[in-house]
């Protein structure tokens, strides 16, 4: 039963898409036969494959080979800017180093970023594998001092890792111009946080145009002290003294800086001659001399206070009252009794 198929009595026929005894020869992807065209794997025939470093969709997947990041400064002030990024790679971890400005803040998508205001320089990282986001977004955005002339900011020995730890390739920024301060305080300073008080006073408490008189100690033979608290020098005073009848006034702040202060039957009236000013503080301003007590009472009233440059700035306070007894006939601290 033996056949000759064409190969030879008993052999197999020809074969392979050459038809060749003893062919295995098949058609390639290309359609030639025995060829050796194969398809790639990107599925193309005969192709050669990816570009390094690519998908088959041409995207980047070493970050060693095609990453690139793109950084920008943008939203310049005087006192702030934000570092601007466009990636292919999520962003684990940044350096830099800032010149031209003097940093006093950072902050990042990244929760770790701190900086060195000696150095300029700047790092960002996560503890807990935050990242940002390939595509476009802000790196970090940086603070720093205003200055009255502005300066050119500029970021160099940039380094910047992806979320796997791999070192991503990047371009930029370009130098940006950082405008003079637009912000100067009442001082002059630039960024200074001096303000103007409710005394009109540039950096001061609110305490320079306060002043207050009051009654001191009171001796029925006849004298009384005045006391003062001033918050800035006083170059004259007037006030009523009411229950009393006054006849002079001596001693005290008012005389140690040379005023002469003068009295009525119940006004008394301090003022320099020579230009002198009795100086912000407190203490004893004068005391006065009475010839009788005149009033169940004795109060201070019309307070009058004048500083150097002759206005009156001051917020002024007067405090004080004293009582007077009389004796049964009538008479104040007399010692007639009702036996």
């Amino acid at each position: 039963s033996a056949e000759d198929l064409g190969c030879g009595c008993g052999e197999a026929a020809p074969s392979g898409c050459d038809n060749v005894c003893g062919s295995t020869a098949v058609v390639d992807c290309a359609g030639e036969c025995g060829g050796s065209a194969v398809v790639d794997e990107c599925g193309d025939c005969n192709g050669a494959g990816p570009d390094a470093g690519f998908d088959c969709e041409g995207n980047c997947v070493d970050a060693g080979v095609c990453s690139l990041v793109s950084l920008t400064l943008a939203n310049v002030t005087d006192s702030s800017a934000d570092l601007l990024y466009s990636s292919n790679f999520d962003i684990g971890g940044f350096q830099f180093t800032t010149s031209g400005v003097t940093l006093n803040g950072v902050s990042s998508g990244l929760e770790s970023t701190t900086f060195m205001a000696s150095t300029g320089i700047v790092v960002g990282f996560s503890l807990t594998g935050v990242d940002l986001s390939a595509g476009e977004g802000t790196l970090a955005t940086i603070s720093f001092d205003p200055t009255s002339t502005g300066s050119t900011l500029s970021i160099g020995s940039v380094a910047l890792s992806s979320n796997m730890g791999e070192t991503l390739t990047v371009n930029g920024p370009d130098d940006a111009d950082v405008a003079g301060c637009s912000e100067f305080d009442c001082s002059g300073e630039c960024g200074g946080s001096a303000t103007i008080d409710d005394c009109g006073v540039c950096g001061g408490d609110g305490s320079s145009c306060l002043a207050s008189l009051s009654l001191g100690a009171f001796d029925a033979s006849g004298s009384l002290e005045i006391l003062y608290d001033f918050g800035s020098d006083v170059a004259g005073f007037q006030f009523d003294v009411s229950g009393l009848t006054l006849d002079g006034a001596s001693g005290g702040a008012a005389e140690a800086a040379g005023f002469t202060v003068s009295t009525g039957p119940s006004m008394v009236l301090g003022i320099s001659l020579t230009g002198g000013a009795v100086p912000a503080g407190s203490g004893v301003l004068t005391t006065l001399s009475f010839s009788a007590v005149t009033a169940d009472s004795t109060d201070l009233s019309g307070v009058i206070l004048t500083a150097p440059d002759g206005t009156e700035p001051f917020g002024i306070t007067a405090s004080g009252s004293i009582a007077h007894t009389q004796d049964c006939a009538g008479t104040y601290y007399g010692d007639a009794e009702d036996l």
